[in-house]
């Protein structure tokens, strides 16, 4: 087992968890309008994905982080977070 795969399988489970809670807390910042904080949580989110080299949550997050930053494209970012909330809950499921 790699270094890589000894890490995301000790820490995967722990990952999901913080993950699920960070989309489901986006969610109600993006009813509130507070894109700023969306901007924090999706940081955060894709710097632990990558961590466990999860490219394709961690990528989406940081498109996320992107769109939320920009009023214009608040849409966008909900659309993101969607998909995100999608790739996490497969990544439980083949976990």
């Amino acid at each position: 087992m790699t270094d890589g795969a000894a890490i995301r399988s000790r820490f995967l489970p722990r990952f999901l968890t913080i993950a699920t809670g960070r989309i489901e807390r986006c969610s109600q910042l993006a009813e509130r309008g507070d894109w700023n904080a969306i901007t924090t949580e999706l940081h955060a989110l894709a710097g632990e994905a990558a961590l466990l080299e999860l490219r394709d949550i961690a990528n989406l997050a940081r498109e996320g982080e992107r769109l939320a930053r920009k009023p214009e494209s608040q849409v966008e970012c909900a659309s993101i977070l969607r998909s995100l909330e999608a790739q996490i809950a497969a990544c439980a499921s083949a976990s």
